[in-house]
């Protein structure tokens, strides 16, 4: 069999999956070498922040977070989670409770903001909603949530292209 008779398609096929196999090997999870300095540094891992608290995969379970919440209740980043927390288990009155005297904190303000726009819309109160959503975003402009979360509000609201700039 010559190279001449075999199908373009099947030898370009071929020659993918070839390379494919060939770029694999190139990806390593190996630690970082400077040449400059001649040794390894490990890759830095990213700093938590409030956000990755408050909706990473760092949550804990209500039990565990009402827990942490009695033995300090003037933390905010505790009672920020622990309302959110709250929320996920359907206490909506007892979230808003917690959540609410938090919504100006400058600490957690934007992510509780974010919250109470969740709970408001699970609610239906789209105008609320919006509103909690939009206090999020002024807090803090780049919450990416809260700019979802506006979006959703304003167009249950049938406010289309808001809701669309929002998205």
């Amino acid at each position: 069999m010559n190279i001449s008779s075999i199908r373009p398609s099947l030898l370009f096929i071929t020659s993918l999956l070839v390379g494919t196999f060939v770029l694999t090997g190139c990806t390593t999870t190996s630690p970082v070498v400077d040449a400059s300095k001649k040794q390894a540094t490990a890759p830095l891992p990213k700093p938590a922040s409030n956000a990755d608290f408050l909706y990473g995969e760092n949550r804990d379970d209500l039990a565990k977070i009402e827990s942490k919440h009695l033995q300090n209740t003037a933390d905010t980043l505790i009672a920020a989670r622990f309302g959110k927390a709250l929320r996920e288990a359907g206490k909506i009155k007892e979230a808003r409770t917690i959540l609410l005297p938090l919504s100006d904190n400058k600490e957690v303000g934007t992510l509780v903001n974010t919250e109470l726009s969740a709970l408001y819309m699970s609610e239906g109160n789209f105008s609320k909603s919006e509103f909690a959503a939009r206090k999020a975003i002024k807090q803090d402009g780049a919450n990416y949530r809260a700019w979802r979360n506006l979006g959703n509000a304003l167009d249950a609201q049938e406010k289309y292209v808001e809701g669309e700039t929002a998205f």
